[in-house]
């Protein structure tokens, strides 16, 4: 076909298929006949035929040769320009693999969900005021949430539409889960798992505590879309957890394994795919059946990740994964600080710095301070006293206490009552709520026993009365309250089918305080006391939680759903209850994760001028996001089908 005569060169590629396929038959018939031209076309058949089968054989031999894999890279995002990221919220990559979300704060100060190309070098602001996002199927849409409300963001524009409110007696926890048929799931800091439509609607329970559950978090859907993991803390919680499998079909659920933080599922709806969660510290992946909804071989550390830290409250994970196989890591800062503040909100100063605070209490003297804090490096939770003084801080307990041990000072300063378990056998735990001398190491004495879960509340003025609340198994939390002398038999304060807690008695006696949900939110209510029935007054207006009263009882002290501090004047308190408008004293900085409404988070100065608050540290958070691409290529074994 090349040759420099024309008149030699065949004259079309069915002259030479005819040449190939006559090979080793007749001569006569080998070619076409082309006059003058038979032996000076002859040397060139030859070497078509060569070449054409050099051709095929490289063919065969490159369609049958497997492709060179793809290269696994490792990269870093810094936060925006000149910011930071918030630190309680990880990085979540889109489900293409495309886009990175993270909370975070630019150089103008805003601070809310802030949106990145993984291909570009900046970041866009697509929603303020809220952190922990996570990612619709599509990847046209965000679950966000403020701390006490969910919300479906749509990236195309408009505001975002509130899904659920507060549901029990804790905080949005986390930003949940989207699954393909429009069923969204989230936790809250205690309690179940709620289910929710991603178009709106009611809320409804997902799931149902087991025996010793404090709470279920961090839910992420598989494949299916009908079933999920998620993680539960127990309420003697050792820093370790469980991840389960659950169903929307039922409350049934399997048990998967222990560890220190969710799990989230990579990989294919039939598999093979992996489980990543943190074992010790250690970001794991362990091969995973979604199909049977078990492991199918064992957990191998993924290469080119830093130790992640064991104090996450929650248990979210600190790692996302693309349906391309990037993976994007970013640990959550949990550092939480006591900090003062005065009425305006400007912050005055801290009490000491340690990760995971809980609750806190307040010495009638305002010279020292009750709180739970968490060992950074057991995850054994303990209570603390600090001596605002002198600044010091010493252990008040050293039992390894669950991680709502709540303490409470008496009136008079000499004791701080405090909720506990107590180990009755290798299985079963019973709730008591204990007094210890605040300054002598003395045996605990226990006030009350009881199978539910038990929290105290306050104490009466003349201390005589200790108030907490009980969660009941068929009326949930109810007030109750047991005298300080006498047979201590407790007695039903107010139990109605809603939850009712944090009862705080007035400084005269004669009032309480406490919230209930018994118009289908928070709220801040006062009754009479020690009796019930001579009177009840709502005091809150658009939600609260956590009351508590400024000890001359001409104020009363809530927090709002958005987390302001709320003040109600009490103006007349003899005779009918008569008080005002509520009114914002400051807005409070976002709390560590142990945040709960449970019991009080925050504490107020005798004369009504200073709180002390658990914040999150102010530090900026500049550490990058790690992203590596094609992550499964770095692990040793592959999961089998």
């Amino acid at each position: 076909c090349l040759d420099r005569d024309p008149r030699k060169r065949l004259r079309d590629i069915g002259e030479a298929r005819l040449a190939i396929s006559n090979l080793g038959k007749e001569p006569n018939a080998a070619l076409p006949i082309v006059p003058n031209t038979r032996q000076s076309v002859m040397p060139w058949i030859a070497t078509a035929t060569l070449a054409l089968m050099a051709a095929a054989v490289s063919f065969i031999h490159f369609s049958e040769s497997p492709p060179a894999p793809a290269r696994s890279v490792l990269f870093t995002i810094p936060p925006p320009e000149n910011g930071s990221f918030a630190a309680l919220s990880t990085a979540v990559i889109s489900p293409d693999g495309t886009r990175i979300v993270a909370g975070g704060t630019g150089s103008d100060g805003r601070f809310g969900i802030w949106m990145r190309p993984i291909d570009s070098l900046n970041w866009r602001l697509v929603s303020t005021g809220s952190s922990r996002p996570s990612w619709s199927p599509d990847g046209q849409s965000l679950l966000v949430n403020s701390g006490s409300r969910l919300a479906r963001l749509d990236l195309s524009g408009g505001v975002p539409q509130f899904l659920c409110g507060n549901q029990g007696t804790s905080f949005i926890s986390d930003s949940g889960t989207w699954s393909k048929n429009g069923v969204v799931l989230f936790g809250e800091s205690t309690g179940p798992l709620f289910r929710a439509s991603a178009s709106g609607g009611a809320c409804m329970p997902a799931t149902q505590l087991g025996p010793g559950e404090s709470s279920n978090n961090a839910p992420y859907f598989l494949p299916d879309g009908r079933h999920f993991l998620f993680f539960s803390r127990t309420q003697v919680d050792n820093g370790t957890g469980v991840i389960w499998a659950g169903s929307l079909d039922s409350r049934d659920r399997v048990q998967l394994t222990q560890s220190t933080s969710a799990a989230i599922y990579a990989g294919s709806a039939v598999g093979p795919g992996y489980l990543l969660f943190t074992s010790q510290g250690v970001m794991v992946a362990q091969p995973f059946d979604p199909a049977r909804v078990r492991f199918s071989g064992d957990p191998e550390p993924i290469p080119g990740l830093p130790r992640a830290r064991a104090t996450n409250a929650n248990g979210g994970p600190s790692v996302s994964v693309s349906a391309d196989g990037t993976l994007v890591f970013r640990d959550v800062n949990e550092s939480a600080e006591l900090a003062w503040f005065d009425r305006t909100g400007k912050r005055l100063g801290s009490v000491a710095k340690v990760d995971a605070y809980s609750h806190l209490s307040l010495s009638p003297d305002q010279k020292r301070v009750v709180y739970t804090a968490q060992d950074p490096n057991t995850g054994s939770v303990d209570l603390w006293i600090g001596d605002l003084t002198h600044e010091t801080r010493t252990r008040f307990t050293f039992e390894s206490l669950n991680s709502t041990a709540i303490p409470i000072w008496s009136q008079d300063g000499t004791r701080i009552a405090f909720s506990a378990t107590s180990k009755q056998s290798n299985s079963v735990r019973q709730w008591v709520i204990r007094q210890r001398l605040a300054n002598a190491a003395t045996t605990d004495e226990v006030l009350v026993r009881s199978d539910n879960w038990m929290i105290p509340s306050s104490w009466s003025p003349d201390g005589q009365f200790l108030v907490y609340h009980e969660n009941d198994p068929k009326t949930g939390w109810d007030l109750r309250v047991i005298s300080a002398s006498g047979d201590r038999k407790p007695r039903v304060f107010l139990q109605t089918p809603f939850r009712e807690g944090n009862g705080k008695v007035s400084p005269d006696g004669r009032w309480i305080a406490y919230s209930s949900n018994e118009s289908g939110q928070s709220e801040i209510y006062v009754r009479t006391f020690p009796e019930p029935n001579g009177g009840k007054w709502l005091i809150s207006s658009g939600g609260g939680d956590q009351p508590t009263w400024n000890q001359n009882g001409r104020e009363l002290f809530y927090l709002s759903p958005d987390m302001k501090v709320m003040s109600v004047e009490i103006l007349k308190s003899a005779g009918a209850l008569e008080y005002g408008r509520p009114k914002v004293v400051f807005q409070r900085p976002p709390a560590g994760l142990r945040y709960t409404n449970l019991a009080l988070d925050y504490a107020v100065t005798s004369d009504g001028q200073r709180f002390l608050a658990n914040t999150v540290l102010e530090e900026a958070d500049t550490s990058p996001i790690i992203v590596i691409t094609n992550w499964t290529s770095r692990l040793k074994t592959a999961p089998k089908k």
